[in-house]
C-alpha cells in the first residue's frame, strides 16, 4: 500500500495521520503540548522539545502500525507566522508565536520604514507581521553571527528532515513588504530598506513542491527510510482549509481551532483590506482572503483551567465538555444580559489591534461560571460575524459555508454561530483536518494525488445541515450592535492598560 504522512504542529498539540491515495484514514493520532507564557503577551516555543519533539513522537507512534517502505511523501503544516532565528551555531531563542504581541513598537517602525521606502503591502502590519518581530530579535538578541535564517513552524521541521530551507509563498505573503506581490519572490528594495539580507530568507516554493528527501539520521530517529520526499507544506489554518475543499468558488472555509479563520478563495487580490490575502495553496493565479480572530478554543481552554475543576488535561477529557454544554444550553441565547469581547490575546482581523483585550459587560450576582462560559462562546461568534460582514463585502455573497477544526465537535457552539450570524454550516462527515491537509499536500508531491476537483466535490458527501433558530437570531442581531460598540466605546482604556502592563 502507498502511504502519505501528514504532521501538524498546532499551538496546544501535534496531531498526525497516515492515509491512502484516497485520503482514506489509515491511522492518526496526537501528542499534547502548551505554550510558554514568559510574561503577559508574549507567547513562545521551544522548537526542540514542542516542534521537533512532538514531531518525532507521534511519526514514531505511527510507524508502529506500518512499513517504512509503505511511506511515499510527508507533509508537515504548522502554527503560522512564527519567527525562530538561527545562525551558524544553532538557535538563538525560542520560537515567537503568532500571538506574540512584543514587537509593538516595531511595527509603527516597519510602517514607518515602508512608507519612507515607498514599499505598498496588501495587508495590514500588525502582531501578525513577520517583519516587525525581526527587528525586535535584530535589537534585543546580541552576539549574532551571520548568515542568519529565519523559521516558522512548518519550514523549521522540513529543515530538520532535508537540510533544505525553503518556506512556501503563502507564509510567505505574512512577511510583507518583504514579499513582492506581483513577482511572487522577495523584494530587494524592502530587503534593503530594513536591513535584511535576502540570502537570511528561505527559497519560495508552492507548498505542493517539494523542499527535499529525508536524511539518514532524522530518518532513523524517526523510524523513517532515508530518501522519503517531503513536500515544502504550509500553516496549519491553510492545510486544514485545504482538507476543508478551499479554492471552490463560493465556498467559504470556517475552522473552529485554538484561533478562528475563515477562509474565501478569490480570483484577484484587493490593493487594501482589513483582512489577509496570501497566495492561493494550490492553484498558481488566484489568491485566498483570509480572517483570523485571536482567541476561539483558547478561550475554552481558558475557563476550563481557571474556572472548573472538572476534567483533568489532554485531548480527552469528555466529562468537561459534555458538562460545558450541558449546563451552558440551559442559559438562554444572550447569555441574560452579558457581553463578552473575545479580544484575550489582542485581536486579528478586522479589527487589526494588538492591544485590544478581553472584557465582559452586564455581570451581577446571579451570573453563574456557566453564564461566562456561554458568553465566550457568544463571543467567540460575533468575532466571527465581524469577519463575515468584511468578507461578504469584499466577496460578495456567501453561497455555503464549511466548517472544521477541533471546535466543531462542540454543537452548541457551533449552533450559536449560525443563530449569530444567520448562515446554514456545512460540517462533512468525512475526516477533515490540517493533519489531512498536509497529507493531501505530500501525496499532490509525488504524483499520488492530482484530481483537485473530485477532491473537493467529496468533502461534502454525507455532510451535515446546520440552520440558525430564528428566533435566536433576532435576539444576537439586537445584541451583536452592543458588541461592536462596546470595543470602540473601550478600546482607549485597553490602550491604557495594555501599556501598564507592559511596564
Amino acid at each position: 500500500m502507498k502511504i502519505c504522512l501528514g504532521v501538524d504542529i498546532g499551538t496546544q498539540g501535534t496531531k498526525g495521520v497516515l492515509v491512502d491515495k484516497n485520503l482514506r484514514v489509515l491511522d492518526r493520532c496526537y501528542f499534547r503540548h502548551g505554550t510558554h507564557t514568559p510574561r503577559p503577551g508574549l507567547f513562545e516555543h521551544n522548537p526542540e522539545t514542542v516542534w521537533w519533539g512532538s514531531f518525532v513522537d507521534v511519526v514514531g507512534r505511527l510507524m508502529h502500525t506500518v512499513q517504512p517502505k509503505s511511506i511515499q511523501s510527508i507533509a508537515c503544516s504548522g502554527l503560522s507566522p512564527c519567527l525562530l532565528p538561527a545562525d551558524e551555531s544553532g538557535l538563538l531563542s525560542n520560537a515567537i508565536l503568532y500571538n506574540d504581541t512584543r514587537a509593538k513598537t516595531e511595527i509603527e517602525e516597519t510602517k514607518r520604514i515602508a512608507e519612507e521606502s515607498g514599499l505598498k503591502t496588501r495587508n495590514p502590519i500588525t502582531t501578525q507581521s513577520i517583519v516587525p518581530k525581526i527587528l525586535w530579535f535584530k535589537k534585543h538578541i546580541k552576539e549574532k553571527k551571520e548568515p542568519i535564517k529565519f523559521f516558522t513552524s512548518t519550514n523549521y521541521i522540513s529543515y530538520k528532515l532535508t537540510g533544505e530551507y525553503t518556506l512556501d509563498r503563502s507564509q510567505a505573503a505574512l512577511y510583507e513588504p518583504l514579499y513582492d506581490f506581483e513577482n511572487k519572490k522577495w523584494n530587494k528594495q524592502a530587503c534593503d530598506a530594513f536591513e535584511i539580507p535576502e540570502d537570511w530568507l528561505p527559497r519560495l516554493k508552492a507548498p505542493w513542491e517539494l523542499a527535499g528527501t529525508i536524511a539518514e539520521r532524522p530518518a532513523r530517529e524517526c523510524h523513517l527510510t532515508p530518501g522519503i520526499p517531503v513536500a515544502v507544506s504550509t500553516s496549519d489554518g491553510i492545510a486544514e482549509m485545504i482538507s476543508l475543499g478551499i479554492g471552490k468558488q463560493g465556498r467559504v472555509t470556517l475552522i473552529y481551532g485554538s484561533t478562528g479563520a475563515i477562509g474565501s478563495s478569490v480570483s484577484a487580490a484587493p490593493s487594501q483590506s482589513p483582512l489577509t490575502v496570501i497566495p492561493d495553496p494550490l492553484t498558481r493565479d488566484s489568491f485566498l482572503l483570509l480572517a483570523a480572530t485571536a482567541t476561539a478554543g483558547t478561550l475554552i481552554s481558558w475557563f476550563k483551567d481557571n474556572f472548573t475543576a472538572v476534567g483533568v488535561q489532554g485531548e480527552g477529557d469528555q466529562d468537561f465538555y459534555r458538562v460545558m454544554e450541558e449546563e451552558a444550553n440551559r442559559i438562554p441565547a444572550g447569555s441574560e444580559g452579558i457581553v463578552l469581547l473575545p479580544y484575550f490575546c489582542g485581536a486579528r482581523n478586522p479589527i487589526n489591534d494588538g492591544q485590544a483585550r478581553g472584557g465582559i459587560i452586564g455581570l451581577t450576582t446571579y451570573h453563574t461560571k456557566w453564564h461566562i462560559y456561554r458568553a465566550i462562546l457568544e463571543g467567540i461568534a460575533y468575532s466571527f460575524m465581524h469577519n463575515l460582514e468584511v468578507l461578504e463585502s469584499e466577496v460578495g455573497s456567501i453561497s455555503q459555508i464549511v466548517v472544521g477544526g477541533g471546535g466543531a465537535r462542540s454543537m452548541l457552539g457551533v449552533q450559536i454561530v449560525s443563530d449569530v450570524t444567520g448562515f446554514e454550516q456545512i460540517l462533512p462527515s468525512r475526516s477533515t483536518g490540517s493533519e489531512i491537509g498536509a497529507a493531501y499536500l505530500a501525496g499532490i508531491s509525488v504524483g499520488l494525488i492530482n484530481n483537485l476537483e473530485k477532491f473537493q466535490e467529496g468533502i461534502l458527501q454525507g455532510s451535515n445541515m446546520i440552520f440558525p433558530n430564528p428566533q435566536n437570531h433576532h435576539t444576537y442581531c439586537q445584541i451583536y450592535k452592543t458588541y461592536r460598540k462596546f470595543y470602540e466605546h473601550v478600546k482607549g482604556e485597553m490602550h491604557l492598560l495594555a501599556e501598564l502592563q507592559d511596564k
